[in-house]
């Protein structure tokens, strides 16, 4: 693994867009939006930095940057992955999709209501 490349979600700090999806359910347990609102963002940060370690184990594609929509259910794994934008080379498109839709996340706090998140998130490998 060379050291100087690594995958970081595009805008350091963001680790994507996360979207309740339509399975989602209602209710938090007391919780008031704000307090889910920054379980939430928590639980984001740690998924985009569970995408980019595994994204920055693909080999090739230095320089590549490209958006993969995924989504997360409460266990932490990958349902879906599909690309957003394309680094402009297949393989390493494919290497990283393999990447996303392998990677082994924490799993959702048990506040957070929804069975599955949707993410949006750009990577670039460095």
């Amino acid at each position: 693994r060379d050291p100087q490349r690594q995958a970081v979600p595009a805008k350091a700090g963001q680790g994507g867009r996360m979207q309740a999806s339509p399975e989602a359910t209602g209710g938090g347990g007391g919780i008031s939006p704000q307090q889910l609102a920054r379980i939430e963002a928590s639980w984001r940060q740690q998924i985009g930095a569970c995408m980019a370690r595994s994204v920055s184990r693909v080999s090739g594609g230095r320089g590549a940057r490209m958006a993969v929509n995924f989504v997360v259910g409460r266990n932490g794994r990958v349902q879906g992955a599909s690309l957003n934008g394309s680094s402009g080379d297949a393989r390493v498109d494919q290497q990283v999709l393999r990447a996303v839709r392998r990677a082994r996340c924490p799993a959702a706090p048990p506040s957070l209501p929804q069975r599955q998140l949707s993410f949006q998130q750009p990577f670039a490998i460095r």
